[in-house]
This record gives structure tokens, C-alpha cells and sequence, in this order.
């Protein structure tokens, strides 16, 4: 039996949808896999961020996915493979000041999974763009500081990424609120996930 975990905020857990549960991206990675043998779970939890130090901030503002329950659960699971999406969230505007942080958080997130029983596949994501701006959360500020940042990463520790902003770039209409993808978007990226994958 192969697991699959999906780690993330809500563009993983499925914000705005009719039925999160049955049209997330991970429940449609399940059915393009199509097997008994593989099982996809959702760890995705909104608002979350990969960042969590905030010992030199006196304002907390973070909420990290770190903290969850769903996270807690992702490691039980003792998974063959994460898939993460993390980032979107840290670069709000009340909480990218602490971007000094964002590498060394975002790491030792990979690590805690790296150091599980299963040894699990790592594929690391970057997020899908912002055709609108939500606390700060704009495509700018992805494609110029938070790309560079995860990119880094999978780089200094040699992760497989997964590139989801590319191929949505001219896709706006697959995004209901400007951020988060609707249902058909949720199965483009779980067909990108597949091919990285398998």
C-alpha cells in the first residue's frame, strides 16, 4: 500500500468549495490514480503558514501549520510520499515581515517529515498564482520573493518541485475568488502532481 500525504493551506484542504471533501485537488489526485493499492489523505488546513519562529516579533500573528492537528495526523500517517504547498499564507502582509524566517521554518517542516519511519519522497510546491490581492497576497510578491524562496530550498536540499504557477498563469477563470482554484482547477493541479509523481 502506497500513501500520499497532502500537506498544505487551503489550496490543499479545498477553501470555497460546495464539497471540500469530495473536490480538493488531493481527492482528485485518488481518482486519477485510480488505485486500491494507493491511498491520497488531505492534511490541508486554511490560513496555515510554514513559518512558526517569532521569538524576536512581539506581535504574533502567524498561525502555523506546524501547530494543527492536521499536522500531527500527516505524521502519524507515517507516509511514501508528501506533497507540500505552503506559502501563500506567509506572504500576507502582517506576516512577511518575519520573511527572514521563511527558509529556516519552511526546512525544518521538510525535515520533521524527513525524519519518519517511511522516509517518505518529498516534492515540494510552488503555489499557484494570485489574480487579486488579499491581505498582500499578490502575484508580485509570489513571483518575485516567495518563488525565489522556495525554489532555494528544494535546491539546498535537494527536494523534487512541482510547479504550479507556471501552468495557471493565464488561467484566471479557473479561480473563483482570484486565489483559490474552484473544482476544475483542483484537477489540472492534481494531473501536474500525478506526473510528478508517477
Amino acid at each position: 500500500m502506497l500513501s500520499i500525504a497532502c500537506v498544505g493551506d487551503s489550496l490543499t484542504e479545498g477553501f470555497g468549495y460546495l464539497n471540500a471533501k469530495n473536490e480538493s485537488y488531493p481527492v482528485q489526485l485518488q481518482t486519477i490514480i485510480d488505485s486500491s493499492n494507493v491511498t491520497v489523505k488531505n492534511f490541508g488546513k486554511s490560513n496555515k503558514t510554514a513559518m512558526h519562529s517569532e521569538e524576536k516579533f512581539p506581535t504574533k500573528t502567524l498561525d502555523p501549520y506546524n501547530k494543527t492537528q492536521q499536522y500531527k495526523d500527516s505524521l502519524a500517517f507515517n507516509p511514501d510520499i508528501v506533497v507540500i504547498m505552503l506559502g501563500t499564507n506567509d506572504i500576507k502582509d502582517k506576516n512577511w515581515d518575519k520573511k527572514d524566517n521563511f527558509i529556516k521554518d519552511y526546512t525544518a517542516l521538510i525535515k520533521s517529515y524527513q525524519a519518519l519511519s517511511s522516509k517518505p519522497d518529498i516534492y515540494i510546491c510552488l503555489p499557484t498564482p494570485s489574480f487579486t490581492n488579499l491581505l498582500g497576497i499578490t502575484d508580485t510578491r509570489i513571483k518575485n520573493e516567495l518563488i525565489p524562496k522556495i525554489k532555494q530550498i528544494a535546491n539546498t536540499n535537494n527536494l523534487n518541485l512541482i510547479d504550479l504557477h507556471t501552468p495557471f498563469r493565464d488561467k484566471k477563470e479557473l479561480f473563483h475568488d482570484g486565489l483559490h482554484p474552484g473544482k476544475e482547477g483542483a484537477v489540472e493541479i492534481a494531473k501536474i502532481v500525478y506526473t510528478h509523481i508517477y
